[in-house]
């Protein structure tokens, strides 16, 4: 059986704070996860899915909110 990855987990694997896991499946961004059942449950990470997003997705991504243009 997979063992899934916990939101602190998958945190730590992309260098952020666990509080920014949670606002991120707040605004519906980040890597897919799911949510077991019943209210205030644990969200839970596919590690093959957040590898892929650490490697692929993650790197590419914009961080610090600036973007290229306003650099000029």
């Amino acid at each position: 059986m997979k063992r899934y990855m916990t939101g602190p987990e998958v945190a730590a694997r992309l260098g952020l704070r666990p509080s920014t896991m949670r606002a991120w499946r707040h605004k519906g961004i980040g890597p897919p996860y799911q949510q077991l059942a019943g209210k205030g449950t644990q969200a839970i990470y596919d590690p093959d899915v957040v590898e892929f997003f650490a490697t692929q997705i993650w790197p590419k991504q914009k961080r610090g909110g600036r973007s290229e243009q306003s650099n000029k």
